[in-house]
Order: structure tokens, then C-alpha cells, then sequence
């Protein structure tokens, strides 16, 4: 319901004062223009578009990435949501109508991940990464990653499906490690030498090549490194899939190494230096209506309302202005749903203190 009332109801947008909009959008491009970087504040982030972005918070995703069913839900939820408002048409009072071929077109949706992630397993971030191109891949939507501290390995596999010239990454935070390891625990030695004698039976001689109890051999070692080789060419084929220009340099980058971001943005593995925080506040700047989805909790009890993090509710009289925080019709929303979104308020620096951030 907040979703698509946001959509449909551009003009509610949060705006800044009109008067100081542009001297601060120009001081602000301005100054980006001298650091080092290889591309100029995105127009899509200046364009008065009337666009609207959900911030997902990914900055808590482990070697397992433990919280696969949430994100897959986020994806499916802002996906089943947009295709809802197109195919029904609604889309009619939010879209401008193409002078040229007389066709409307779809409400322009900005998702942005703030992402934090060393890497992990190669299942799990594979099919992570596949969830994203959903949202890259659908007509209509632009997929912006910001990275503040690491994305590292699969954390980089992850962030470069970001929608092209959308990858933002910290001056500081750590990217690449384009590279694929493997440890195996083997105590054949220790047990033998105690006349403990291990037997392992295979049913195909590719089949656990290198086991934990069992002689390692060197045709399992072979083979295990086949294995690691294959993962790491899909690897480094996927980058070049998300991000084409850097087919010509893949074997230089892809070597396992990481950057700081202010050497990666000259090797193409990032888009621009800057970080979450500043392209937030530039688009709330532009007037461009933000939100977050965060994760609401269960009530506690009969007299107990729901609860939305862990003491969010005890630190909201720390915001200046909490109905901006919460709009009306999210309050209604809240006792019959976990997931919900959040207006962002006009103070962009309240929004990023820790009395507002997303619990899990």
C-alpha cells in the first residue's frame, strides 16, 4: 500500500527548499568535478525525473548470506509490486507521454543496495547475485549500488550487477578479490600414524576427489583444481557479463587482488567515488521521494504495538519531526504486515543515525 501510493503519488514527494536547490546541486557538482574520479555526477541524480527510490540495506551479509529468504522476499515484493502498477495502469498518472511514438512510459522505480560483504560461499552468493540482475534486468528499474566498507569476492560478484555507471564505492572501501579458494581439512597422516587405517569407497573416481580421512592423491589434487578453475573463469565471465569494459583487462583484475576504491574506479571496477550517504542526501536534495524497507517485528503482546528494530521505538523522540518518519497510511499498515516502507525525513543525517537503523 506504501509502496504504491508512493509511486502513484509523485508530487507528496519530500522536496528541499526550492530557493537553495540549484546553488547546492552546483557547488555540489562543482566540487566532484576536482576529485579524482572517472565519471561526472550522474544526470539520472540530478534530473528532476520525479522518480522514486527504496532503500534495501544489505550490509550485514555473512559467508552464507543467512538471510537469503528476506532478500529473495525485498526482490520479489518490489518486482511483483512495479509489474502490478504497470500492467494495471497506473502507471497513466505518473507517466509523460512520448511526443514522438504517442506511448507512455513505465513510473521510473531507483532501487539502491547499500552492500557490505567479504565474500563467501559460492552457491549462495551466485544465486544472490542472479536475485539482482531481476531487479537490473526489469524495463523500467535501475539497480544503484553503494559500497562503504568491503565488497570483497562474492561481495564483488554481487555489487558489479549494478545497472551501468550505478556502482558507487567509499574513497576507502576494499573491492575486488576476483578470485575463488577452497580449504580442505585431511588427517590421513595423523591417523596412520596411530595404525588407524582409513578406507574411502567411491562410486565414480571424480566423485569427494579430496576427502578429510582419506590419502590425498595427486589425481584428487588435480582434479580439485579443475574444479577451482571453473568457478573462478564463471566468476570472472560474470563480471564481464555485468560489466563489459572490463573484458579487455579481466586477466589483470581478476587475479584475486583487492582495491581501495580510489584505484579501482581507474581500473573500471567501480563507477564513481562516493558514498552512500552523499548520494542519498543528493537525490533527497533534488527533491526525488526516498524510502527504505526495513523489517517490522511481531507485537509483543495485546497492549504492545508492533516494533520496528530493537529500541527504535524508545529513540523516535530523538527525531525532530517523526511524521515524517511515519506516514498515516503505513501506521494502519504496521499491525498487519513484517515488512513495511519508510518514508526517509528531510534531515538526511537523522535518517543515517543509529537510533534509525534496520534491525534483523
Amino acid at each position: 500500500m506504501a509502496f504504491q501510493k508512493a509511486m502513484r503519488n509523485k508530487q507528496e514527494g519530500l522536496k528541499w527548499p526550492s530557493s537553495s536547490t540549484s546553488s547546492i546541486l552546483s557547488h555540489f557538482a562543482s566540487s566532484k568535478s576536482n576529485h579524482k574520479n572517472k565519471t561526472t555526477v550522474s544526470t539520472s541524480a540530478v534530473d528532476k525525473d520525479g522518480r522514486t527510490v527504496v532503500v534495501l540495506d544489505w550490509t550485514k551479509l555473512d559467508e552464507r548470506i543467512s538471510s537469503m529468504n528476506q532478500l529473495r522476499h525485498q526482490i520479489s515484493f518490489l518486482l511483483s509490486e512495479y509489474r502490478s502498477l504497470v500492467m494495471k495502469g497506473e502507471q497513466s498518472t505518473n507517466a509523460t507521454l512520448d511526443s514522438d511514438n504517442g506511448q507512455a512510459c513505465s513510473p521510473a522505480l531507483e532501487v539502491v543496495i547499500l552492500l557490505e560483504s567479504p565474500g563467501g560461499s559460492v552457491a549462495e552468493y551466485g544465486l544472490a547475485g542472479q536475485h539482482l540482475l531481476r531487479l537490473r534486468n526489469e524495463p523500467g528499474i535501475t539497480l544503484t549500488i553503494c559500497v562503504d566498507k568491503v565488497a570483497a569476492s562474492g561481495g564483488y560478484l554481487l555489487c558489479c550487477t549494478a545497472s551501468p555507471g550505478r556502482l558507487f564505492a567509499a574513497p576507502f572501501a576494499t573491492v575486488g578479490s576476483i578470485g575463488v579458494i577452497a580449504t580442505q581439512l585431511n588427517i590421513n597422516k595423523l591417523l596412520t600414524n596411530w595404525g588407524v587405517e582409513p578406507l574411502e569407497f567411491r562410486g565414480g573416481k571424480y566423485k569427494a576427489p579430496i576427502g578429510m580421512v582419506g590419502r590425498v592423491s595427486k589425481a584428487g589434487e588435480r582434479v580439485t583444481q579443475t574444479m577451482i578453475d571453473d568457478v573462478h573463469r564463471a566468476f570472472k565471465q560474470h563480471v564481464v557479463n555485468a560489466r563489459p569494459m572490463l573484458k579487455n583487462s579481466i586477466e589483470k583484475i581478476g587475479n584475486g587482488n583487492v582495491w581501495l576504491g580510489v584505484d579501482a574506479v581507474d581500473l573500471g571496477l567501480v563507477d564513481s567515488i562516493k558514498t552512500s550517504d552523499e548520494y542519498i542526501e543528493q537525490i533527497l536534495r533534488d527533491g526525488t521521494q526516498v524510502l527504505k524497507m526495513v523489517q517490522v517485528k511481531k507485537p509483543s503482546g495485546l497492549f504492545f504495538g508492533p516494533r520496528y528494530g530493537n529500541d527504535i521505538e524508545t529513540k523516535r523522540s530523538q527525531v525532530n519531526s517523526p511524521k515524517t518518519l511515519l506516514q498515516d497510511d503505513v501506521e494502519g499498515l504496521m499491525e498487519k504486515s513484517k515488512t513495511m516502507l519508510l518514508r526517509l525525513p528531510t534531515q538526511a543525517k537523522s535518517f543515517f543515525s543509529k537510533s534509525l537503523q534496520s534491525f534483523h
